[in-house]
């Protein structure tokens, strides 16, 4: 990992399946007076991730955007992106009903929300 005051973070491999990212691929610069640990890797499924830890924080969070929005709709299928934003709160094989993920980060002192704009999702 890196800490505040690098210019550039140079990941270390989180677990097998996931790898470095070269500088070329993903730079992330640094302000000096930044006390966080960086990390960035790709996993095996080719998602780019950054994790920064503060271990100041009494909360975690997580964020995920994907590059295709509103704007990459097919002309036949208007409003596909945000149908698929709202799709992935639906149930899942570990969270099967509609509510069972929203109520477990509930009973972990958690919420989510979504969001679909032109370019991102």
């Amino acid at each position: 990992s890196c800490k505040g005051g690098a210019t550039v973070c140079r990941p270390h491999l989180l677990r097998r399946g996931a790898r470095q990212l070269s500088a070329d691929e993903m730079a992330l610069e640094i302000s000096p007076h930044d006390d966080r640990s960086f990390r960035q890797v790709v996993l095996s499924n080719g998602l780019n991730v950054l994790l920064a830890s503060d271990p100041a924080a009494e909360h975690g969070a997580a964020a995920m955007t994907v590059s295709v929005g509103a704007a990459f709709d097919p002309v036949d299928l208007p409003g596909l992106a945000h149908f698929c934003e709202h799709m992935l709160f639906l149930g899942s094989i570990k969270y099967p009903d509609e509510s069972a993920y929203k109520k477990f980060l509930s009973s972990h002192g958690g919420r989510s929300n979504a969001s679909t704009s032109m370019e991102r999702t």
